[in-house]
């Protein structure tokens, strides 16, 4: 099978099976024992303390319209809501675009069915565009597919900021799968490595600035990973 409709088959049986915990997988929360409320909280959480953290590094932006990019249930994109005049939240699994409709109530929120190839958004039309934990789960060619698109919709002066791990702190190899099993069989949770001076080219040559990065620890205690802090020249 194609590896990118292996990647969306996956993750799509992932939404049908336990969707809160495919996108926030914390132990002990496995097999739908997540509160709803509860979920939905941490996204708040989250994005309050990504807003303090831009401040606290003097980066500012406007507060137009983002972008969650592999918003899954809309967990970051209703946090986004709080600070944006519009969030739109895109996502390759149809359920979890479904779930993530059903769970909201805010008009200004919208939700989109993406694809492996490119963003369905128009050049130069997002403010801000925030990535936490997605990125890693594709390929390495799709992850700097999707950085530069990144770039692409972005507004001049607009900001994106996303994850992706870097290197195996215990291990050479720079492909990781962990097997999960649903009730459509076992599928794979991919972890994909892009080393950090390959991002930062990529992003010197797509037309963008790096104002910072910093090691965020997101993949787990054995891989490098970096946020990446990228403003649109």
């Amino acid at each position: 099978m194609d590896e990118k409709k292996l990647v969306g088959d996956n993750w799509e049986k992932l939404a049908i099976h336990d969707p809160m915990w495919a996108i926030l997988s914390v132990p002990g929360k496995e097999q739908n024992k997540w509160n709803k409320e509860e979920f939905y909280h941490t996204g708040k959480v989250d994005i309050q303390r990504l807003m303090d953290k831009l401040h606290d590094k003097n980066i500012q932006i406007e507060h137009g319209v983002a972008l969650d990019f592999g918003c899954g249930m809309g967990r970051l994109t209703q946090g986004l809501a709080v600070y944006f005049d519009k969030a739109v939240g895109i996502d390759i699994s149809p359920t979890m675009i479904e779930l993530a409709k059903r769970s909201n109530d805010d008009e200004s929120i919208s939700f989109e069915l993406g694809q492996l190839e490119s963003l369905n958004a128009s050049n130069e039309s997002i403010d801000f565009l925030y990535s936490y934990i997605v990125l890693q789960h594709l390929d390495k060619a799709s992850i700097l597919i999707f950085i530069k698109e990144f770039i692409r919709v972005l507004k001049v002066g607009g900001l994106a900021v996303f994850q992706v791990p870097s290197k195996c702190l215990v291990s050479d190899d720079d492909v990781f799968k962990s097997e999960v099993a649903t009730l459509s069989g076992a599928v794979t949770i991919d972890m994909n490595l892009v080393p950090r001076v390959e991002v930062e080219s990529l992003i010197a040559h797509s037309g963008a600035e790096l104002l910072d990065v910093e090691n965020d620890n997101a993949s787990g205690e054995k891989f490098d990973s970096f946020t990446y802090f990228v403003r649109k020249k």
